[in-house]
């Protein structure tokens, strides 16, 4: 059976900082929050991540944190990892991206730039063409751990931010 994860990273730009007071939750059955422990043990309170299981209806993740310091923090939004990439991405929909607490650009994903692409993100290569229904609007995005959608953003030291999203299973039913 195919399993299907959301996740979002956040993870300090430059090191420069951590983030504390992390905290998570939202809709998503049997979510986990953890640092990065794949990096250095001084790295790993400048990345955190939150991901949890879905169903096949929109379900939302979200991550709370305080910044340490004046900067930037890189929000990435994928499907978990699994040892069946090579073979299966496991892909998942994102939509309704927020933040509290900051600007985020087009969390929604209606909007498109000039070259067409999603206005004030990287990372996204697939948009909902009306074969699946968006949670909110008519745009939704798909992604997967080795392409998630990206955005940075400015935090401010001591000042507490959310990031929230909702996600869904890309299944593909016959």
């Amino acid at each position: 059976m195919t399993q299907y994860k959301g996740r979002i990273d956040l993870r300090v730009e430059g090191n420069k900082f951590n983030l504390s007071h992390v905290k998570a939750g939202g809709t998503m059955p049997g979510f986990l929050l953890f640092k990065a422990t794949w990096l250095l043990s001084e790295d790993q309170e400048k990345h955190w991540v939150v991901s949890g299981d879905m169903a096949e209806d929109w379900k939302e993740v979200y991550i709370e944190f305080i910044a340490g310091g004046t900067g930037r923090v890189r929000l990435e939004f994928r499907g978990c990892y699994f040892d069946d990439l090579d073979t299966n991405h496991h892909e998942v929909w994102l939509d309704d991206v927020s933040l509290e607490g900051g600007d985020l650009i087009n969390g929604s994903f209606e909007e498109t730039d000039a070259d067409g692409g999603v206005a004030g993100w990287s990372g996204i290569t697939a948009v909902n063409r009306g074969d699946v229904k968006a949670r909110t609007g008519a745009r939704c995005v798909l992604v997967w751990h080795d392409e998630p959608a990206v955005q940075s953003i400015s935090v401010a030291a001591g000042k507490r931010y959310k990031v929230s999203a909702y996600f869904q299973p890309n299944i593909i039913k016959y």
